[in-house]
Order: structure tokens, then C-alpha cells, then sequence
């Protein structure tokens, strides 16, 4: 069988990252803001009401931060479940959207990644846009 897997949220904690990373940032930017960390929501940025610049800005901040800090983990047991999968003759895809705006060579960071937590995979795909296309054309 043909399995692809997201990186983020799926093998990921990326979420709670994205909100602590954000609370931070805005405090950097907006030292005086009264908001606090807001749990349970995907967009972040969306909760401190950043313009298009800041969220742009956040994104390419935070994810240096992630990448030169290794805050990024996988989630439990991520390593041993996909491991087992492929061992049992599927082929892995881990599919991720992430681009290169904001992770530089988003393909190389996410095996390096993936490489540093023992996550085995078939294949590879970075800057995929839009997953569930990509999967029917598998």
C-alpha cells in the first residue's frame, strides 16, 4: 500500500510550536499588547492580528528559530508506528507543504529532520501545495 504522511501536526508537535514561537514574536513586535496565548487554533498569527508583512515575517523568524534550535520533535511513538508500516512492505511518502520561502531548502531541511529522529520514509516531498491532488496522482 501507498501511504503519504503530513509532517506537520501529523508527525509533529508544529502547533504548539507555532503558538509559543507566535506569543513570543509578538512580544518582540508588540511589547505593550495585552493578548494572551490563545490554545486550540491552527493560524497563530491570526490571534495577535499580524498584517500579511508580520506573518510573513513571523513565519521566516520562526522557522530559523525551529531550525537552529531543533524545537520541532516528533510525536510519540511517530518513529516506531511508520517504521512498522514499512517494514510491512508499504511505501511511505511523507508529503509536507512546506515551502522554501520560509524553510530555505524546505526539501533538505524536512530529510534532515526526519533523518535526525530515526523517521524511515520511501519518498520525500517538499513544496507540495495541494496534498490530496498530489495523492491522486499517485
Amino acid at each position: 500500500m501507498r501511504i503519504a504522511i503530513d509532517v506537520d501536526d501529523c508527525i509533529s508537535n508544529t502547533a504548539e510550536v507555532d503558538f509559543v514561537t507566535c506569543w513570543e514574536y509578538n512580544k518582540r513586535i508588540n511589547p505593550n499588547d495585552k493578548k494572551k496565548y490563545v490554545s486550540g487554533y491552527h493560524n497563530a498569527p491570526t490571534i495577535f492580528g499580524f498584517t500579511k508583512q508580520q506573518d510573513d515575517d513571523f513565519y521566516i523568524y520562526q522557522r530559523k528559530l525551529c531550525i537552529e534550535q531543533d524545537l520541532i520533535k516528533p510525536k510519540i511513538f511517530a518513529d516506531k508506528i511508520i517504521g512498522k508500516l514499512l517494514s510491512d512492505g508499504n511505501e511511505i511518502i511523507i508529503l509536507t507543504s512546506r515551502g522554501d520561502k520560509y524553510w530555505g531548502d524546505a526539501l533538505a531541511e524536512t530529510k534532515k529532520w526526519l533523518d535526525r529522529y530515526g523517521i524511515k520514509y520511501t519518498q520525500c516531498v517538499a513544496n507540495s501545495g495541494n496534498k490530496g491532488e498530489f495523492c491522486k496522482k499517485k
